[in-house]
């Protein structure tokens, strides 16, 4: 049996490009498109009120005003979803991290989409901050808690301290009688600066990918940190202004305090070019930290704080994602090889870049049991594993097996939850039962096959067919086809009854 790729058109080549595109890269865009329109160009560009409007000033003024609108409203609906996701499907938080995201975070989504539609109320945006402290403390947290190598846990402590040093001076000086007689706030302000330069400036060994896109890192880094240098001696003023109106810092004027931030600002732009060079979740660590970048320190709109919250959580994301190292093409082609073999398919069509990749197979007419396999890859990992032994009916299935860690991907039958009297299998996976399948087809032999290679939801309809979903492979280049084989046995079995 052969490998082949599918000829695909040049529409179709940009189509799938598209499709790959993630979302938050098209965040990422946007709220630069916004930073430079909004908080830079529109804040040191100074017009004459009185000035008759053209059309290039209506058209400065509309294209602020829509990237404003529409990086409030992506970036809310992205958090919300993103916050979704990880309540339902987030296998790789513990249980505790899963529910505390979606209790605190649902403040920020709210406040955040009020905060697109008007300009909220103080009381309302010092609680909006409040829950943003609370929602990057338990990411924190939960980075913490991840299988991680140790700089990366350091990383997310000190990408936290400038987060909880801002909200403690908003804090002191919300609670203080007199603010402006009191000098708290400005020194934890000026502590939380400081601590953001030296987190960017940390971030190179922890966050920074050592093995793609260093040249290039160093490269950017030198042409950013030069040109600063060069605007800071030109005219300081307007380098302030820059520093104070798109990221929300006070650019200092001691001379070792700006190679401190000049080197922080090196530090960021190396972290971030070095790890948007890479793939999977190491690139998702990049965006994640462009989006906090862009959100500044004090911010000052809602949308601000929601692209920081979003950023803590592809970075978050990333952390618990990177314990699992990519698949390579030739271990993935020859899984499918064997999974081919397993169905009789003759041939197997990839669509799809290199570590996306989309292959569907079916047996052929003749093979007894129809069966039909999809299976996906995203960022080098396998993403998605659809299996149908006979025929899947449209209606929810009288029998259904899903492993408990393993997300919800299918419906549950509406039958009683049984309990097989194995303690082991009880314990990993949820068993429903309404026709009474379940000692025909859970003996123990059976129940030892499950454990060790389905990770995801089970639908048997009896005398009809088995549907199988999961999101990974396990058990070693074997699994696939002792999976098919699985599925074909319990089909037959149901088939009897």
């Amino acid at each position: 049996m052969r490998l082949s790729e599918k000829a695909v058109s040049a529409s179709d080549s940009r189509a799938a490009a598209w499709a790959r595109t993630p979302l938050i890269a098209v965040l990422a865009g946007v709220a630069l498109a916004e930073l430079t329109l909004n908080r830079l160009a529109g804040q040191i560009i100074r017009l004459d009120p009185f000035q008759v409007r053209g059309f290039w000033r209506r058209a400065f003024s509309d294209s602020r005003l829509f990237s404003y609108e529409l990086v409030a409203v992506l970036s809310a609906m992205m958090l919300g979803s993103a916050l979704a996701r990880i309540a339902a499907f987030g296998d790789h938080y513990r249980i505790g991290a899963r529910v505390s995201f979606s209790l605190v975070g649902i403040v920020v989504v709210i406040f955040s989409a009020l905060g697109a539609v008007a300009e909220l109320p103080p009381d309302l945006f010092f609680h909006l901050h409040m829950s943003f402290a609370f929602l990057a403390l338990l990411i924190t947290f939960s980075i913490l808690a991840a299988p991680t190598q140790g700089r990366m846990r350091l990383g997310a402590i000190i990408l936290f301290l400038p987060v909880a040093l801002h909200f403690a001076a908003r804090l002191t000086r919300r609670m203080s009688p007199v603010p402006e007689l009191t000098s708290t706030p400005l020194e934890l302000e000026a502590i939380a600066q400081a601590t953001l330069a030296a987190a960017a400036v940390v971030s190179v060994p922890c966050f920074a990918s050592r093995r793609h896109g260093v040249r290039l890192g160093l490269g950017l880094a030198a042409a950013f940190v030069g040109a600063t240098a060069v605007l800071v001696r030109l005219d300081w003023e307007t380098a302030a202004r820059v520093a104070a109106y798109g990221f929300g810092i006070a650019l200092p004027m001691a001379p070792w305090a700006l190679v401190i931030y000049l080197l922080a600002l090196g530090g960021f732009v190396f972290t971030v070019t070095t790890l948007l060079s890479s793939t999977g979740a190491e690139r998702l660590r990049g965006w994640g930290l462009l989006l906090f970048g862009i959100a500044g320190l004090d911010q000052q709109a809602a949308f601000q704080i929601t692209l920081a919250a979003l950023g803590l959580l592809a970075v978050a994301e990333s952390v618990v994602r990177s314990g699992t190292p990519a698949m390579s093409r030739e271990t993935f082609e020859n899984i499918l090889r064997r999974g081919a073999a397993a169905v009789g398919a003759p041939q197997v069509i990839l669509s799809g870049s290199s570590g996306y990749e989309t292959v569907r197979l079916h047996s052929p007419p003749t093979a007894g049991l129809p069966v039909q396999l999809s299976l996906s890859r995203h960022g080098g990992l396998i993403s998605g594993v659809d299996v149908v032994v006979g025929e899947a009916l449209p209606r929810d299935p009288p029998f259904t097996i899903e492993r408990r860690d393993g997300g919800r991907l299918g419906p549950r039958a509406d039958g009683p939850a049984i309990e097989t009297g194995d303690a082991t299998f009880d314990h990993a996976f949820a068993t429903r039962d309404r026709r009474g399948l379940n000692a025909a087809l859970l003996d123990d032999a059976t129940r030892a096959r499950m454990g060790a290679l389905c990770t995801g939801w089970l639908g048997v309809w009896p005398q009809r067919g088995v549907h199988y979903r999961s999101r990974s492979v396990t058990g070693g280049d074997d699994a696939l086809p002792l999976l098919i084989e699985l599925l074909r046995d319990l089909a037959t079995r149901a088939a009897q009854q």
